[in-house]
């Protein structure tokens, strides 16, 4: 087995399929025509990281800085860093086929030990969903911007665009700038309540994950049928963390951001809903904004780091630690508390395997977003709240800023660019690293207690 790990390494090559994708974006964005002025590598490179690990953070105001030609190769982009580590992973199995017994069960074990399906029906369900739901979106977003635009030709293709970026919770926008120079990013659209529940539908439906999605379509398929099928353990804590937190957040935000001028103040009770709805669904790595988030006050600026570091869910389109993480996190602590010798979720004890893994992503991310915020204040003027609500955006891939990116110099661009790419990939490939590079050993040494606390 240990030889069969070796020679099939899923999370490396992974890393070398992004860093790939990453370069080809560089160079694709330098050509000539792609933009409207000279553009440099340090920003071609940022855009096109941000770009493939579906960030959205931006440097240069997509829709005016890039020509046509130049924003299809960022959706490309999108599109090919939106499919995740799980498609990717099927890919290399089907389209190479070398792959030996041992690196299958691996890759199963790793990626789809929840799935039921095998790995090429895996894919293509990834497929169906993937384009099945940009395709819907685009259609509906291109009907509802009919009247913004002067021809149907450009409302489909914004609705497209928009689509793609929603459901791979991206970020990026090609609406342009506004009077003051910032990005509107969907501000032209937080009028229609159908367009923004529809987006929020892209954003969660990309979010929650393929396993999760094939789960619940399982469930519906045996319902047709009459028969009883359960969902997963995965599934429900997913679709419970979900839950719970788009409702917390939109408590929180209708009620900490009513009274603010440059937010929700001045909006009737159902739009304030609405806005504060799609700023709980946003911060979950989708990065769009309807209100202004450079004008959230301090709590409401705290509360959207916290829910950026949680994120989306595995195998799903979104960053951040995930939520299925954090929910292993907040069941040992539980656990602990209680004095509990098993961690239980859902009348189901999670293996210690899984509970080292979150706490282990969960300490990493951690000490990544602080090491990258250390580095991006040494450099930069800005505060510390500015600096760790941008370094945290750029970890968990969400792209929302409290506009600073494009004032940044080279180093914190570059700082940020690895922040990116670890946040996509990091934790995963760290936790796999340590625990293929851990050996058994034939002695323990003796126990011993410390003060802590």
């Amino acid at each position: 087995m240990g030889k069969s790990s070796r020679k099939f390494n899923p999370a490396r090559r992974l890393i070398l399929i992004f860093l790939a994708f990453i370069s080809a974006g560089t160079l694709a964005l330098m050509l000539p025509g792609m933009t409207t002025g000279p553009i440099s590598i340090v920003d071609a490179l940022f855009t096109a990281t941000s770009a493939v690990c579906v960030t959205g953070l931006t440097v240069l105001e997509t829709g005016e800085f890039f020509t046509f030609p130049g924003q299809i190769v960022i959706l490309v982009l999108i599109q090919l860093g939106g499919l995740g580590y799980m498609s990717m992973a099927s890919l290399i199995v089907i389209l190479t086929g070398r792959i030996n017994i041992g690196g299958k069960l691996m890759l199963r074990q790793q990626i789809f030990k929840y799935d039921r399906v095998s790995l090429r029906s895996f894919v293509y369900r990834v497929a169906a969903m993937t384009f099945g739901f940009q395709l819907a979106g685009a259609a509906f977003l291109a009907w509802r911007m009919r009247d913004m635009f002067d021809s149907f030709t450009t409302s489909a293709y914004f609705g497209l665009f928009h689509s793609v970026s929603a459901f791979n919770n991206a970020g990026f926008d090609i609406f342009g700038a506004g009077a003051d120079g910032s990005s509107l990013s969907l501000t032209p659209l937080r009028n229609d309540v159908y367009s923004v529940l529809f987006i929020s539908l892209l954003i969660i439906g990309g979010g929650i994950g393929y396993v999760v999605v094939s789960d619940l379509w399982d469930k519906f398929k045996y319902a047709i049928k009459g028969k009883k099928r359960y969902l997963n353990i995965h599934t429900k804590i997913v679709l419970s963390a979900t839950a719970i937190l788009l409702t917390a957040g939109t408590a929180f935000f209708f009620f900490a951001e009513s009274g603010n001028a440059g937010t929700l103040q001045g909006m009737a009770g159902g739009q304030r809903l609405l806005m504060a709805f799609f700023q709980s669904v946003t911060p979950r790595t989708a990065g769009f904004n309807m209100t202004d988030t450079s004008a959230l006050i301090n709590v409401s600026i705290i509360f959207t780091i916290i829910i950026m570091f949680i994120g989306a869910s595995p195998g799903g389109t979104g960053g951040g630690i995930k939520t299925t993480t954090f929910a292993a996190v907040c069941a040992y602590v539980k656990s602990a508390f209680k004095k509990n010798r098993d961690v239980n979720i859902f009348k189901k004890r999670l293996t210690e395997e899984t509970i080292t893994k979150a706490m282990i992503i969960f300490v990493l991310s951690i000490g990544v977003i602080a090491v990258s915020a250390l580095m991006v204040l040494a450099a930069e003027p800005f505060t510390v709240g500015e600096v760790l609500f941008e370094v945290t955006s750029a970890f968990s891939t969400v792209g929302l800023s409290k506009g600073i990116t494009d004032s940044l110099s080279s180093f914190s661009k570059v700082v940020l660019t690895v922040t990116m790419l670890t946040g996509r990939l990091g934790p995963i490939t760290a936790v796999g690293a340590l625990l293929s590079a851990s050996r058994h050993r034939k002695y323990r040494y003796p126990e011993e207690e410390i003060a802590v606390g």
